[in-house]
């Protein structure tokens, strides 16, 4: 999407929510509907709008009369580079799929400023460095003002992730670093908890890891359910060790979402999942070279664009976690 997109006018992290996958902003409308003032009125239209034309694009079908009459005005404003007469499904597909990202990133937005403030906005939300400075104070990770909203993410996802390690009974820690193999030996080090920070922020696949764990913790402690990205095999012996939300609500940070107030109910965890998902975009090649080297597959979950049929032995993290 270009940067002049009007749909990205007050709207939290477009350039990551515009790339999600629907299951990917499934999880994120969940743990937005905790707060009750949620409106999902053009998130979820956009979304049925999405899954007609995904189920047009897999099935190989022409899209009905209706389908092509709804997105016909979409077409005309310009939104929309395709055929009126026969539109390229998987372009329409794009395009609402992207849609209902963004109209959750302006939820996000709202949910990120006070009623009096957002009045002053024209009913729009403050933008996403702003939300993401705020609840960086929130969880006491460290920040500037003068950071960039990667660096912001970056820093609470540490403290999160610190936090939730040195809450860990020892137990937990023993089969975590056992899954680790020969890196994990320094997790029980005396220095642990540096261990962890180091491992965190030379980045790579180690850190995609203790994020995913710790994610999948506070989604399904917040929402019922675990994550709903596509994993390749190497991450499920890790990911399986840690069955339950129980890393997520032993930590001080469940204790400063469920006390902060309405608004951050929300905004905390949103940031911390939007953190994890842009970790994710960053880091495709990564995880589609591991797969080759274990010899995988090119499964695809569900619902997702064929463009992400990047990884093998594809499993959903909700199964079993």
């Amino acid at each position: 999407m270009s940067d002049e997109d009007p749909r990205h006018y007050r709207v939290a992290a477009a350039d990551v929510l515009e790339k999600a996958s629907i299951e990917e902003l499934d999880v994120l409308r969940d743990i937005l509907a905790k707060k009750r003032s949620a409106n999902f009125i053009i998130a979820n239209y956009t979304r049925d709008l999405a899954k007609d034309w995904l189920e047009v694009t897999h099935n190989d079908a022409r899209p009905t009369d209706t389908m092509i009459e709804s997105a016909s005005g979409d077409i005309e404003a310009g939104y929309l580079a395709t055929d009126p007469a026969d539109p390229d499904p998987m372009a329409v597909y794009e395009y609402y799929r992207s849609s209902y990202g963004l109209a959750l990133g302006s939820e996000l937005a709202l949910m990120g400023g006070n009623s009096i403030a957002n009045s002053w906005r024209n009913g729009s939300g403050p933008e996403y460095h702003e939300v993401l400075c705020d609840v960086a104070k929130k969880v006491k990770a460290p920040f500037n003002k003068a950071h960039s909203v990667e660096r912001i993410e970056r820093n609470i996802l540490e403290t999160v992730i610190v936090d939730v390690w040195e809450k860990l009974p020892p137990e937990k820690r023993e089969k975590l670093a056992s899954a680790e193999g020969k890196s994990g030996k320094a997790w029980m080090s005396g220095t642990s908890t540096m261990a962890v920070q180091a491992i965190f922020r030379a980045g790579g696949f180690e850190s995609y890891q203790l994020t995913l764990i710790v994610v999948n913790w506070m989604v399904k402690a917040i929402i019922g359910r675990g994550l709903p990205l596509a994993v390749n095999a190497a991450l499920v012996k890790t990911l399986a060790v840690f069955a339950g939300p129980i890393g997520w609500t032993i930590s001080g940070l469940w204790t400063v979402v469920t006390l902060a107030g309405p608004a951050y109910t929300a905004t905390i965890p949103c940031v911390i999942y939007i953190a994890m998902l842009r970790m994710r975009q960053a880091m495709p090649a990564l995880e589609s070279a591991d797969v080759a080297d274990q010899g995988g597959g090119g499964a695809q979950v569900e619902g997702s664009p064929p463009r992400k049929a990047q990884l093998g032995d594809l499993i959903q993290l909700d199964a079993g976690i």
